[in-house]
């Protein structure tokens, strides 16, 4: 596998339990569709559940970066989520401090300004769908190209501030 293909995409943890917990442990669709591109244009991917976790979801995702070194990290954060993907963000950082962190889903989705302030350790958001910006932020990622801002649907920090490139087109039904 070349350099840069390995990709981890993250279901993070609720925050507190949940009156039926079944719905908050399943993985969010869009993260197979990210995966799916991915694995479709050579890349690795691998999913992981949190909040299917029974034990400490940080102390989980701690064990698994420790294992392997993803060379990006995803979140499909939502609101009663996000707490769990901060703070999973930060250890990343811990322990794989130049590995970027990107949120998407229906939370950065319409709270991305709050969450780039409220989570220094996360370099990129995507709202909106997800697929092919995620899949270009990493050909850009393992082809050391760091022209993001060509990347259409991405939010990133720029200097002490936080850019935007434009929205991206839907992805046709």
């Amino acid at each position: 596998m070349v350099k840069g293909s390995d990709i981890l995409l993250v279901n993070p943890a609720c925050q507190d339990a949940r009156v039926t917990d079944d719905d908050a442990r399943q993985v969010p669709i869009g993260l197979y569709y990210i995966a799916a591109e991915l694995l479709k244009n050579g890349f690795r991917a691998s999913i992981l559940n949190l909040a299917g976790t029974k034990g400490d979801p940080l102390a989980e995702f701690d064990a698994f970066i420790r294992n392997i070194k993803p060379d990006i990290i995803g979140f499909s954060v939502t609101n009663p989520s996000r707490m769990n993907a901060m703070a999973c963000a930060e250890k990343s950082k811990e322990v794989h401090p130049d590995v970027p962190v990107v949120f998407g889903g229906p939370a950065p989705t319409f709270l991305y300004a709050h969450l780039m302030n409220a989570c220094p350790a996360l370099d990129y958001i995507v709202p909106g769908e997800g697929e092919i910006t995620f899949l270009e932020l990493a050909r850009a990622a393992r082809d050391n190209t760091p022209e993001v801002k060509q990347i259409r649907g991405l939010v990133y920090r720029e200097g002490d501030g936080i850019a935007r490139t434009g929205p991206r087109k839907l992805i046709p039904d």
